[in-house]
């Protein structure tokens, strides 16, 4: 038989103590590891999706020895080196790519039964790189939900605490990459639903309007 020694209970409680401790520990730094993960994934990356389609239609005129304006990315290797950076997320990724096409950053290929996609020059122009580098040589700025968000709500304080979502329409134009990460959520009645101090309203008469309710 073997021989067991008993614990002392002020010995045993310290044990189940430092272990619990050790636990919590490691929950902390999981949860801290996947709040780090998932915030990487769902922060808009303005002009990534831009960064990304230029680096796949560089390496397509490398391999058909042909040059930069000529060669057509891949829409699957373009949603790979995006599924790189954010995880594979195809809704974001189609958001940001449909709204590139829509502000005439890049455009499709006619005619093809797979997708195609060329940057044109406006895009290169917002990246603000010249096509003979390997890779682009600007820093792409940040554009996540909060940032969009803060925007819609000082918007709607500064309009005496609501504005009109056919105004979106404009401020799209100037900042496309807004329209990404709406569209990511779902479109503007979702987007606000997801954020307490804002709130999608459509009136009597019909016209919905966002609104800061904080």
């Amino acid at each position: 038989d073997v021989l067991r020694l008993p614990i002392a209970s002020e010995g045993r409680a310290a044990v189940e103590e430092e272990g619990k401790a050790s636990d919590c520990e490691e929950d902390a730094a999981s949860a801290h590891e996947d709040a780090a993960s998932e915030n990487q994934m769902i922060q808009g990356r303005g002009d990534v999706f831009l960064a990304c389609l230029r680096r796949v239609q560089l390496q397509a005129a490398n391999e058909a020895g042909i040059s930069f304006e000529q060669a057509w990315a891949k829409d699957t290797l373009v949603a790979q080196e995006w599924y790189s950076n954010y995880g594979k997320d195809k809704h974001r990724y189609a958001a940001h790519r449909n709204t590139s096409l829509w502000a005439r950053y890049a455009v499709r290929r006619p005619n093809v039964q797979h997708i195609e996609l060329h940057l044109l020059p406006l895009g290169l122009s917002r990246l603000d790189c010249s096509v003979g580098e390997e890779e682009p040589s600007c820093e792409a700025g940040f554009v996540d939900a909060t940032d969009v968000a803060s925007v819609f709500w000082k918007l709607a304080h500064a309009r005496g605490g609501s504005f009109c979502a056919f105004e979106l329409g404009e401020l799209y134009a100037s900042k496309p990459e807004y329209k990404a990460v709406i569209d990511s959520h779902g479109g503007p009645k979702k987007f606000c639903d997801a954020h307490l101090g804002l709130a999608f309203v459509t009136t009597s008469g019909g016209v919905s309007e966002i609104k800061r309710v904080l």
